[in-house]
């Protein structure tokens, strides 16, 4: 007899919903059960709340980012503008400082636009992670990101290879965004005198896989290893690298969102390893949540039961 739910009413008053059901034991020996679930209901509707409050909290914070990159964006372009246009028109009145301090102006309001641009894209990741996942291609990934990175990769005059590459269980848009910050970020911070090599594979590790992005890089001191993926972050002054120090925190985000981890390991002047894992891509179709819970009611009922079989 397939289990199934039933609601009890206690003497006081009280409901209590219970698993009902009938486990064979031995070919001769069935036994009824009765399962008291309150603490399971009770778990799950505390669950099911904090699920809701997250929910809406995510929704809040998304349409704030939306808003606030749109409303600011708008006036930075305004003063951007402005201050182009006194560089244009008036070059020629303007004395060498002042020259100087519009230039300066309009470097701030270029890095507000761009830090505006990776928070949106940073508040992004969730929406994403909300839709209908899919199975991407990681080579195909790859060659997306590798492409966005070709002028990059032509300054750098890098060397960026990559093994064979799996299917994971994420979006594509997403997996290429993690791929680029990360190759992006070995060649920003290339060794000067050593040509840069960058290399990507992934090797599989029980239910995921884990990727790797490995460089010949100035590497990271051991007390910044965590820092690298914290917003805002940069280890190196603007004058010797552009970026906002967004791009790993996105990638962290990223990552995470999917159940995965990131980390890096690093020696300063050597190199640089960044790792992070993925879920893999389903061979079968998944089992309803009915089933699956079911399924799971089921084994723990016959469990429970053999136990106490056996101890009688």
């Amino acid at each position: 007899v397939l289990p199934f739910e039933k609601t009890y009413l206690h003497r006081n008053g009280t409901r209590i919903p219970a698993l009902v059901g009938l486990a064979h034991i031995e070919p001769s020996l069935k036994i009824g059960f009765v399962l008291d679930l309150s603490r399971q209901k009770q778990v799950e509707a505390e669950l099911q709340q904090t699920a809701e409050e997250l929910a809406r909290s995510n929704a809040d914070l998304q349409q704030f980012a939306f808003v606030v990159s749109h409303d600011l964006q708008e006036p930075l372009r305004v003063v951007d503008g402005f201050l182009h246009l006194l560089q244009k028109r008036y070059a020629s009145d303007l004395s060498e400082e002042a020259r100087t301090l519009v230039e300066h102006a309009r470097e701030g309001a270029t890095t507000m636009q761009s830090l505006i641009r990776d928070l949106l894209a940073y508040a992004r990741v969730d929406l994403e992670c909300d839709r209908t996942s899919e199975t991407c291609d990681a080579t195909v990934a790859f060659d997306t990101a590798m492409a966005n990175l070709s002028i990059l990769v032509r300054e750098a005059q890098a060397s960026v290879t990559r093994s064979h590459l799996p299917s994971v269980q994420v979006k594509n848009t997403l997996l290429v965004q993690v791929l680029q910050n990360l190759i992006g970020n070995a060649l920003k911070f290339r060794h000067p005198e050593i040509p840069s090599k960058v290399y990507v594979n992934a090797q599989a590790t029980g239910g995921e896989w884990r990727f790797t992005v490995s460089d010949n890089g100035i590497g990271i001191p051991v007390r910044d290893r965590d820092r690298v993926f914290t917003l805002f972050q940069r280890l190196n002054p603007r004058s010797d690298c552009t970026g906002t120090g967004m791009g790993l925190a996105i990638a962290k985000h990223i990552v995470e969102r999917h159940g995965g981890r990131i980390w890096v390991e690093s020696e300063p002047g050597t190199g640089s390893s960044f790792h992070f894992t993925l879920p893999r891509a389903p061979t079968t179709p998944p089992s309803e949540p009915s089933a699956g819970t079911l399924h799971r009611n089921v084994s723990d009922a016959s469990g429970r039961l053999r136990s106490a079989t056996h101890a009688s």
